[in-house]
């Protein structure tokens, strides 16, 4: 009994020091951020991809993705690196799904690398307008981009593993890819048509009521960036305004392309 007493009255030190040792992880640990037990916040690019590339590695069953970021000319070690990861996750037997900037059909380089996705077996497809940017790894790891961390670098993001929350975002990311363009019927789509991929962006924020400068800054764009495609898109269609621009954009069966 005497030992006994002395082991609980030794439990009892221990718990009472709990509050304390809490209070040293604002010292201890502050290059994390947690936002609950379910997700971590990641600072910088390296540490996403660090966390990010061996689970895609040894994803079995669904990889999703979601990109909606400018195409642009990239390392095309990097990208055949991507594109071999990726191909390995459909060998293995993993379905992949991967949503794309429907700008992205117009830009040699990024179009190549996607048609050689799709020839490996995953299933693209492409979509206009503003969309979140997210990663989904057998319906159990998220990893989502920083809206919480002010004055954070560019591309920090939050590795989320709270089952709920990894749910609902496979739920957005099905209500995306239901509205999206499957990437073989771009060319079909798109064949003859006045506007490009960007312009049909800006201007279905526009229609939106957005300002030029709102739609800029919704669609990571330049403001000069969107009043040269707007100036351009004018010369094209030979009016002088953007209210003609607009009322013909309101007639227009392009408005239906992504």
């Amino acid at each position: 009994m005497t030992a006994a007493l002395a082991d609980l009255s030794a439990a009892v030190d221990r718990i009472g020091q709990i509050p304390a040792v809490e209070a040293l992880a604002a010292d201890y640990d502050p290059h994390r951020w947690y936002g609950g037990p379910g997700s971590e916040y990641l600072g910088t690019p390296s540490l996403m991809n660090a966390r990010i590339l061996p689970l895609t590695d040894a994803a079995t069953v669904e990889v999703c993705s979601s990109q909606p970021g400018e195409p642009a000319d990239r390392d095309p070690g990097i990208l055949r690196a991507g594109a071999e990861r990726t191909a390995a996750a459909c060998r293995r037997g993993a379905r992949v799904r991967s949503l794309y900037n429907a700008r992205a059909h117009e830009h040699p380089q990024t179009r190549e690398h996607i048609d050689g996705l799709v020839q490996a077996g995953v299933e693209v497809r492409a979509i206009g307008g503003p969309f979140p940017r997210l990663v989904l790894l057998d319906r159990v790891h998220l990893f989502i981009d920083n809206l919480v961390v002010e004055g954070a670098q560019a591309h920090s993001g939050w590795h989320v593993s709270d089952r709920a929350a990894v749910m609902w975002a496979r739920m957005v990311f099905e209500l995306m890819w239901d509205r999206a363009t499957p990437w073989q019927a771009l060319d079909r789509a798109s064949g003859g048509a006045v506007t490009t991929a960007r312009q049909r962006a800006i201007l279905q924020e526009l229609e939106a009521g957005y300002s030029q400068q709102q739609a800029g800054r919704r669609l990571a764009l330049a403001e000069s960036t969107v009043t040269k495609d707007l100036t351009r898109l004018r010369e094209q269609l030979s009016v002088r305004t953007m209210y003609q621009v607009m009322a013909w954009w309101g007639r227009s069966p392009e408005r239906d392309l992504p």
